[in-house]
């Protein structure tokens, strides 16, 4: 990067203060300096009135004209109750919609909504659209249509915009988020977490986003030119020797922009892109919950929109960020003075095709520009060049930079073509912000890649098009799925898989990686429990002839290497030597399926990058789709009318930011709050699932880093005289080395300075516990017999046991200490080895007796480690008699908890609710 110093200065360093200062004031009036709607400074009565109105309306589906005469029947009861005529200034609220907005809940005001043209999606103001001469799109070439005419009853006319882009402004958005009390508190400053610490070693672990390389790289402070010879270069503006990292800023904001495109509507093709931003300096607890990110739009479909396209939807973006690295003046909770924030975004993650039209990569089936990443050409998919990493030629940055800048410049379809054959990169919006870089700090999905590419290439590739289930393979691995007994909590994958072989998630892929070495083995044994070499007849109808080398063994490795390149990489903290481990065995797989004559796409070549994207942005969980896949989905259950034209977008953005604004007042009711409205808005609350427990709990949990959650409905003690003679002793024996510097005394104490463990007075029984996400049940609870087995960690290991019993104990005046109590199944050397065993560990494959237990004991509940699915089999080499369990952990590893309480508000703020006037 090239830079310009105008007036040379030393850098900044110790106490000097940060010599940016922000150009931009995005602070309020006093009045909107907090989150109180402009309700609360009414008369009580008629704010609880107006609260009772809009909720009846959100939760009970009441009408408009229903609100209107509850508000007019309720300033009845006022006046007749206080003898007072109701007040001049400020009238109160007639409408519904005019509640609403006088609680703060009015969400257009947060949108902006835009006519564009249906083509090329290019913006207008509705002043340039009443302007236009016709309703013919300005662009070049484009044959769009901006507007159509509506008359009313009386005949006359009125433009209507054809197709409504609608965008909820950046900066505003995040200034209301700065105002919120929770946000503000778990909002970690970048500066201190990067303040003189080194890079992290690769035997180190990386916990989260901060601790990759791109944490620390982007600047301020910088402006990108083009050059004379048609070179891209970021310049500084600022003075000073050295580089201004965005980190060294006293606040800063670091920004994760994720794309992703779903199915809006049923029956009919409609693809919806959604355009999300997360703060990557926020707790990792409350980083993806759907209250802390922003939808920024909703592309309108029905189809999804080329590169030139989406370069017009981005423009009002771009355009914010551009600002915010300059700086921009926020009001911040808690803080009597505004202050300067400066950001940029970090990370840009996107599958395949959002990166073409996000990062003017070339499409995938481009012969010579297959990957974005390096110089990989579309043919080494299929040879071992594209798989021999340590000779990859990388591209570079600013070289892309420039044949982006000169298709920018282009005057013609044909020569954007040239330069996009030439170099492989067109132009996007982005690129006009200083310090994007298309090449070294972008990201592939590892979802889409890896669940939904490698791994499901592998199972149709060998299993079904390669024809290597016959009927009775087929049958009897239907057989087997229905056996297993999965985890409460991951769902479970279909049980006619055999019959209809597809997954539509990449939950399920996931699931099935799990799974799939037992499965294989079982389905492809012999008499001695050995896989063999050969694999069944093609059917005499197949479609098709498979043809590479069907040897059963060698694709069963294959297999076998994807699963535990899974279970590594998909770690919730990773060292770059465990990246390279598990990269090691996927590379492996993928050269093994050349040597047997696979064809292999492009997402296989694209996978060998994994490890420069750990580097950069951490372990996975830190920049896969999950989130906002899990996102998509909520947007799918709101009700919309289906309209086109932008409108049914329109109508997912309301429910998305009308939530944010409830959630707002359910956290911010002020001081003039009467009772009753507390109530009311936790009662609701409850009934509609917003929260379990109440809201202040969940934001508790959050602060405190609680990791393990119980029934809210055990509240008395035990006795445990009613229980087995070994509980007593075991808990007794457990509280001495809990608290070893208390004396404990059992039933029978006479001292009177010991505490005496009460079997009647001193522990709660659990029937189950939460803990990181997963339901961990137990055999003393009545309910439901699943979730009984567990893996647990022990001082030197990890391994599968049956819960008994969950505990809270209760000594004296300590904290109550959660535990439970186990038994190790049994396993003996009598059982065989099986073809994983050598990597049981690496993929977390327990084999043990079936119903066949040790002694029990007690453990701390955070020593419980995963859920896990559990399929019977027998050995033919042990015998039927001694039946088999297969114990496979499902770790939680980096899929963020669900924002229930939030996402369970569902419907209330979709279609049927008014848009604002």
């Amino acid at each position: 990067m090239q830079a310009v110093d105008a007036e040379p200065d030393p850098a900044p360093g110790g106490d000097e203060p940060f010599p940016l200062s922000a150009e931009t004031n995005c602070t309020q009036e006093d009045a909107a300096r907090n989150l109180v709607p402009p309700a609360f400074s009414e008369l009580p009565g008629i704010h609880l009135l107006y609260l009772q109105t809009v909720l009846q309306n959100i939760f009970k589906r009441e009408t408009q004209e229903d609100a209107a005469a509850r508000l007019a029947d309720g300033y009845d009861l006022i006046e007749v109750t206080t003898g007072l005529p109701l007040p001049t200034y400020p009238k109160p609220a007639r409408t519904l919609v005019t509640a609403r907005r006088r609680l703060g809940l009015n969400v257009d005001h947060y949108i902006e909504k835009q006519p564009s043209c249906h083509i090329c999606s290019k913006f207008y103001t509705f002043e340039q659209m009443s302007a236009l001469p016709s309703a013919s799109c300005i662009v070049s070439r484009c044959k769009g249509i901006i507007w159509g005419i509506k008359r009313n009853g009386a005949g006359v006319e009125k433009r209507v915009a054809r197709k409504i882009q609608s965008y909820t402004p950046f900066l505003k958005s995040v200034a209301r988020c700065l105002l919120r009390p929770d946000f503000v508190q778990h909002l970690h400053c970048s500066s201190e977490r990067k303040a003189g610490r080194p890079p992290l070693r690769d035997d180190e672990q990386m916990h989260d986003f901060h601790d990759g390389l791109a944490y620390g790289q982007l600047e301020l402070g910088i402006e990108r030119i083009k050059l004379a010879d048609g070179a891209v270069a970021d310049v500084k503006t600022h003075r000073g020797a050295e580089p201004l990292r965005l980190v060294s800023a006293k606040r800063a904001l670091s920004l994760g922009l994720y794309a992703d495109w779903f199915g809006v509507i049923s029956g009919r093709p409609h693809s919806c892109g959604a355009v999300y931003i997360v703060f990557n300096d926020l707790d990792r607890s409350v980083r993806f919950l759907q209250r802390n990110v922003l939808l920024l739009m909703n592309i309108a479909g029905p189809k999804e929109p080329s590169l030139e396209e989406m370069n017009h939807l981005l423009e009002p973006f771009v355009k914010e960020v551009n600002t915010l690295q300059r700086g921009v003046r926020f009001d911040v909770h808690g803080q009597l003075e505004p202050e300067d924030f400066f950001g940029d975004i970090k990370l840009r993650v996107f599958d395949v095709m959002g990166a073409h039209k996000c990062e003017g990569a070339v499409s995938h089936a481009h012969k010579t520009h297959m990957c974005n990443f390096c110089h990989a050409t579309h043919a080494e998919i299929n040879l071992p060049s594209g798989y021999d990493v340590e000779n990859f030629r990388m591209c570079d940055d600013f070289e892309q930079l420039a044949f982006a800048w000169r298709s920018r410049d282009a005057t013609s379809v044909r020569a954007r073509k040239h330069i996009l054959d030439e170099g492989g990169s067109r132009w996007t919006e982005f690129m006009a912000i200083p310090g994007w870089m298309p090449v070294s700090r972008a990201a592939l999905d590892y979802m889409h890649n890896f669940y939904l590419g490698i791994t499901k290439n592998l199972f149709m590739d060998f299993l079904v098009n390669g024809y290597l289930f016959n009927k009775k393979m087929w049958d009897q691995f239907d057989t087997i799925m229905v056996s297993i007994k999965w985890p409460s909590g991951i769902g479970h994958l279909p049980t006619n898989l055999g019959e209809n072989h597809s997954l539509p998630k990449a939950d399920q892929w996931r699931h099935w990686l799990n799974i799939q070495p037992t499965m294989l083995w079982l389905c492809w044994r012999d008499s001695d429990d050995r896989i063999s070499r050969t694999a069944p007849d093609i059917p005499g109808n197949a479609k098709s002839t498979p043809t590479f080398l069907r040897n059963l063994k060698e694709i069963y490795d294959i297999f076998l290497y994807a699963s535990i390149a899974e279970r590594i990489l998909a770690s919730e903290s990773i060292s770059m030597e465990e990246v390279h481990c598990g990269h090691r065995y996927l590379r492996r797989c993928c050269e093994e399926m050349l040597r047997l004559g696979i064809h292999l796409v492009p997402n296989h070549n694209l996978a060998m990058h994994y490890p420069d994207f750990f580097r950069l942005f951490g372990p996975v969980y830190a920049w896969w789709l999950y989130a906002q896949e899990r996102f998509n989905g909520e947007q799918e259950r709101v009700n919309h009318n289906g309209k086109a034209g932008g409108e049914t977008e329109l109508t997912l953005l309301r429910n998305w930011v009308g939530k944010h604004r409830f959630y707002e007042l359910l956290t911010s009711l002020p001081e003039a709050a009467l009772p009753q409205e507390h109530a009311m808005v936790e009662r609701i609350a409850k009934a509609s699932g917003i929260v379990r427990g109440t809201l202040l709990n969940q934001l508790a949990w959050f602060a405190a880093g609680v990791t393990i959650l119980k029934s809210k409905s055990v509240k008395k003690f035990a006795n445990l005289r009613k229980l087995p003679p070994y509980v007593y002793s075991l808990l007794l024996d457990f509280a001495h080395r809990t608290w070893p510097d208390t004396q404990i005394a059992d039933n029978f104490n006479c001292d009177p300075t010991a505490i005496t463990f009460a079997a009647d007075h001193c522990a709660c029984k659990l029937p189950f516990i939460s803990k990181g996400g997963a339901h961990y049940g137990s055999v003393a609870d009545n309910c439901t017999d699943a979730d009984r087995i567990a893996c647990v960690n022990f001082a030197d290991s990890r391994s599968p046991c049956r819960v008994l019993y969950h505990f809270e104990l209760t000594v004296g005046n300590y904290t109550p200490v959660i535990c439970s109590i186990v038994e190790h199944l049994q396993a003996d050397d009598r059982i065989p080895a099986f073809p994983w065993s050598m990597y049981s560990t690496d993929l977390g494959v327990y084999v043990t007796y079936a119903e066949r237990y040790q002694s029990p004991e007690v453990i701390m509940s955070t020593q419980l480690a995963a859920a896990v699915a559990v399929i019977p089999f027998t050995s033919k080499v042990l015998g039927e008699a001694h039946l088999l369990w297969a114990v496979h952990s499902f770790d939680r590893t980096g899929i963020e908890g669900n924002d229930d309480w939030f996402n369970d508000l569902a419907e209330e703020l979709d279609a049927n609710i008014p848009a604002d006037d």
